[in-house]
């Protein structure tokens, strides 16, 4: 009951923030939101207007809409996708762990054709069981994720727990960490993450939050954060994050105002700033 009372309440902000999208205040924060998040691009030489470019062609060719923070899960995460695939850049073996319908995966897939794919989740009994978003009530998520996937021709969807990868000696030049958000799930995927990213990869990990009073095992926890400080404390990461969306309807409340980490481990003979020059 308190959970569906929070996500009523949270629905509500949401809705009402469109209003205070509009006020000048909002604006010019946004305007300035934009700009910092350029620059997070060009740290790792790329150009996010360009990557943007670049989505909004396989958002009118797959789903007849141009780009945007406000249509479902979409987010800065896709932005960053696309903004290395307009550089040129070709990872070689990619990881996707989460998922869920498969609309990142779609993106993913076109955006490097030559690529082979991996995406994890949990096998259909199992996420029913969980009562995972709204996989007890419908089996439409399933079926969304079938057809999706079906016209993939460089993607492999495994059935299991992310966890299992514990067993994986594969390797990766990209992964993307969006499965469960809370302890001990989370904390596992980037300690696989970790093992598994190539020398000169990226790891980038979905809905980090610094400061959350309340948290769970599933959707929204700061394990993430904690996880990668204490990583970072111990040198064996480089760490960095971006904005998760930038629009002004997404600064007025706090669960909202989420963001992406994007690391990759420090090893003999690592660069020492970010670069995508090996991929």
């Amino acid at each position: 009951m308190s959970r569906l009372f929070n996500r009523i309440i949270s629905s509500f902000i949401f809705r009402s923030s469109l209003l205070f999208s509009v006020l000048p205040i909002f604006k010019r924060r946004e305007m300035a939101r934009i700009r910092e998040q350029d620059r997070s691009f060009r740290k790792y030489g790329l150009n996010r207007a360009a990557g943007i470019d670049l989505l909004n062609d396989i958002c009118a060719t797959e789903f007849n809409c141009l780009y945007s923070e406000n249509v479902g899960m979409w987010s800065e995460h896709l932005v960053f996708f696309a903004s290395i695939a307009a550089s040129g850049r070709k990872p070689q073996r990619i990881l996707e762990i989460g998922t869920f319908r498969g609309e990142t995966t779609i993106f993913l897939s076109r955006l490097f054709p030559e690529s082979e794919i991996v995406t994890v989740d949990l096998p259909t009994k199992v996420a029913r069981d969980m009562n995972l978003y709204d996989y007890r009530k419908t089996n439409a998520t399933f079926e969304i994720r079938k057809k999706n996937l079906s016209k993939l021709n460089n993607v492999c969807l495994r059935e299991s727990s992310s966890v299992a990868l514990l067993h994986s000696r594969e390797e990766f030049d990209l992964i993307w960490l969006d499965g469960a958000h809370g302890f001990p799930v989370v904390t596992l995927d980037i300690a696989n993450a970790f093992r598994m990213i190539s020398t000169f990869g990226f790891v980038i990990c979905d809905d980090v939050y610094k400061r959350f009073k309340r948290s769970d095992a599933i959707y929204d926890s700061d394990a993430t954060y904690q996880t990668l400080i204490e990583l970072e404390s111990a040198g064996l990461i480089q760490v960095d994050y971006l904005m998760k969306r930038i629009g002004a309807r997404f600064q007025v409340y706090l669960k909202f105002n989420k963001e992406l980490a994007v690391f990759r481990k420090l090893t003999e003979g690592s660069p020492s700033e970010f670069s995508w020059s090996n991929l």
